[in-house]
């Protein structure tokens, strides 16, 4: 049998990191200028990112994340906190 873990592992984590690099590469673009009023305040969504995928990658690890790791998001009060969070910048941004 093989052992996947250490290889998928650093690979989710990289990927996760690698999405926050993109979406600050991104909020730097006049597109989104163009679309959202306080265009700035959008980069509040970089700690959360942060905070979001370096917490799951750390329950991972600890084996504590055991099914579909969208049904534990769904679950988690943390992960609720951290999506209500991003909805209200997002509403801050657009208004």
């Amino acid at each position: 049998m093989y052992n996947d873990f250490n290889p998928l592992f650093t690979i989710g984590a990289c990927s996760g990191l690698l999405s926050v690099v993109i979406l600050s590469i991104y909020l730097q673009s006049s597109h989104v200028r163009a679309l959202y009023q306080h265009p700035q305040l959008l980069w509040l969504f970089i700690p959360l990112f942060l905070y979001f995928f370096s917490r799951i990658w750390l329950l991972v690890n600890r084996n504590q994340i055991h099914d579909d790791p969208v049904l534990f998001v769904l679950k988690d009060k943390a992960s609720w906190v951290v999506i209500i969070s991003m909805a209200v910048i997002l509403l801050g941004a657009s208004l």
